[in-house]
């Protein structure tokens, strides 16, 4: 049996919503009342109920008579009244969707009369992985095609902490809300379209995301597989900028990717997401997508951190921001001429061990004394009476067998520093748990008769030595692996004091706050920076194209408990030591008030992508 039903367009609605009037079908009513006394038409709670609950247009609404209570219109006077849906023209006229159409070819701005400078959009998103977008492209088409038309970043890198970015690992969860992101993106498009903006504003779319020491010590080390490393805040990573607040707690766990630390076993967090966690975690990483006028087409870009948007977001509507100059020092010392060195060997060191430039020194009132070596440079600090840096190239060996050892008992006094402004041995010899290191390590000079040079008190920094240990085995081992894989190195490494961890270098005054009865402060932290040539055909001294860069900020601390490494050799822990203590160039110049890379001849946009880089040894999750 077939069964037939038809609908009478005046037993409907549409166009009589809320007419006590009007009398439908069979005495149907559209009125406020109707409900009430079970006499609606057919089609009410559609055409006048839910639709003014939502920001969309529908067959139903198409021409409907203006409700007052509704978000928007869909009326025939829509466009005139500037209070049409964002779909009006795709639902109702049957225009093209935004999201169908290609990609625009024009850099200039298509804006209507009354923009003098393209505005600006930042779309944030909260918890959006950038795999998301590579896995899940289709079910998210208003993004992707953001992507596809406009510029994008592999990923953003998140400033920690990221407690704004998930760490899913089941994707059921979140496609739901994946979906209800795009469909907003694409009501904000197409709206933008309606009025004619869409190809004039700059779109950016983005994700967000008791005894201090007893309690540290009491968690740490507590069993050979333990998924979390306790740090006291002076202590975290300096690439992580987060210390020295009212706001911030003072200890904190660093917890292995897909582990949670909760009060109890009887949490019930673990089924969905959290965040937190270290910001190189590939979980960690969020999106950044931009299109507009102000942006180039179809480009991907490496990563960046996100506090890099601020700095977009200024240059794209033209501002200033709040960003304070740096001074240059143009100082030139005179090379003392016990060393023998003549201008063609200062030269020919210059060329070798410094071939993007020395380090610029921007602090104020302070100064830095060249010193050359065949082998080495050193910028040396008159007041601190140790280098400032030291920077050397280390060719690539050819293998990585390990260093000789340093010849022993034969570090003499440099007699170009005065005795008043040069370390003396009794200081290491009054605490035992202070020795000397070597910012150059002598032994890089594998000939005995060529480590002189390095073994003279203008080389020598004080370290812990727990810390000389790491500190050793770096240099021995590990540098010459770094110059076999980039196929030679420059290096450049110092001191850091920041004893306040703030981020920022001490001033004289507060380095003598916090150091006062000592005659050689003691450095909170080491750098090292990395810089090779990023086509490895090509040695650091003779490359003229892009560079590749690995600083690390390594904490000087008295012990190693951090990993763990009693019962250990150094090659089962120094690496992932380093490693985890990576770190940006600029965290380095922030930290220590040298300016790197001034005298290399390459666009001041690749230099400051340089130094904003942050290498990443995460690849799993």
């Amino acid at each position: 049996m077939l069964l037939f039903f038809a609908f009478h367009l005046t037993g409907s609605c549409r166009k009589k919503c809320f007419d006590s009037s009007h009398r439908g079908l069979e005495g149907c009513r559209c009125d406020s009342e109707c409900t009430g006394r079970g006499d609606c038409c057919w089609d009410f709670e559609d055409t006048c109920v839910k639709s003014t609950q939502i920001w969309t247009c529908n067959s139903f609404r198409c021409g409907e008579s203006r409700l007052e209570s509704s978000l928007c219109s869909c009326a025939d006077d829509c466009l005139e009244r500037k209070d049409c849906c964002a779909d009006y023209r795709t639902v109702c006229h049957g225009e093209a969707p935004w999201v169908s159409e290609a990609c625009a070819t024009s850099q200039e701005p298509q804006c209507p009369e009354g923009f003098d400078l393209p505005p600006v959009i930042l779309f944030s998103m909260d918890g959006f992985r950038a795999e998301y977008l590579q896995t899940w492209s289709t079910l998210v088409p208003n993004i992707n095609k953001l992507k596809t038309c406009g510029i994008h970043s592999k990923y953003m890198r998140a400033m920690y902490p990221t407690k704004t970015f998930p760490n899913h690992y089941t994707i059921v969860t979140v496609i739901k809300a994946l979906q209800l992101v795009d469909n907003a993106f694409g009501m904000l498009m197409e709206g933008l379209k309606q009025r004619n903006l869409h190809n004039c504003v700059n779109i950016i779319l983005l994700a967000d995301h008791v005894n201090s020491e007893e309690i540290v010590r009491n968690l740490s080390c507590r069993k050979p597989d333990q998924h979390f490393k306790p740090y006291l805040t002076p202590d975290l990573p300096k690439r992580l900028h987060y210390a020295n607040h009212v706001r911030i707690d003072k200890v904190h766990l660093m917890v292995d990717r897909q582990w949670l630390a909760a009060r109890g076993p009887s949490s019930s967090s673990c089924g969905g997401g959290n965040h937190g966690y270290n910001n190189e975690f590939k979980s960690m990483e969020a999106i950044f997508l931009a299109h507009g006028p102000s942006f180039k087409d179809s480009v991907e870009i490496e990563p960046f951190d996100n506090i890099e948007v601020y700095n977009l977001l200024c240059v794209t509507v033209r501002w200033r921001g709040s960003g304070s100059s740096l001074t240059q020092d143009d100082q030139v010392e005179q090379v003392n001429q016990m060393l023998n060195l003549s201008n063609g060997d200062i030269t020919a060191t210059m060329k070798a061990n410094l071939p993007f430039g020395r380090p610029r020194l921007i602090q104020q009132n302070k100064e830095q004394c060249l010193l050359y070596h065949r082998q080495y440079i050193s910028g040396f600090d008159k007041d601190m009476k140790m280098a400032m840096w030291s920077s050397y190239t280390v060719p690539n060996p050819g293998g990585t067998s390990p260093l000789p050892p340093t010849v022993p008992d034969c570090l003499r006094a440099d007699v170009r520093v005065a005795p008043s402004e040069s370390q003396k041995c009794s200081f290491y010899l009054a605490d035992k748990n202070i020795t000397h290191g070597f910012l150059y390590p002598p032994a890089i000079n594998r000939a005995s008769n060529s480590q002189y040079d390095a073994l003279i008190t203008s080389n020598l920094v004080p370290m812990y030595e727990e810390f000389k240990r790491m500190w050793d085995y770096f240099h021995v081992v590990l540098l010459l692996k770094h110059a076999v894989e980039r196929n030679g190195v420059n290096v450049v490494s110092g001191p850091i004091f920041d004893y306040n961890y703030d981020g920022h270098f001490d001033s004289p005054d507060e380095i003598t706050q916090y150091v006062a009865d000592t005659d050689v402060p003691i450095p909170t932290h080491y750098f090292v920076v990395l810089t090779s040539c990023k086509n490895k055909f090509y040695t650091p001294d003779n490359c003229s194209g892009s560079l590749d860069v690995l600083p690390f900020i390594i904490p000087h601390r008295p012990t190693n408990v951090e990993s763990c490494p009693e019962d250990k050799t150094e090659d089962l822990w120094v690496e992932e030591r380093f490693n985890a203590h990576v770190a940006r160039v600029r965290d380095v110049e922030l930290l220590t008030g040298l300016d790197f890379y001034q005298e290399k001849a390459q666009p001041v946009s690749e230099i400051l992508q340089l130094k904003t880089y942050l290498p990443v040894f995460e690849t799993i999750i």
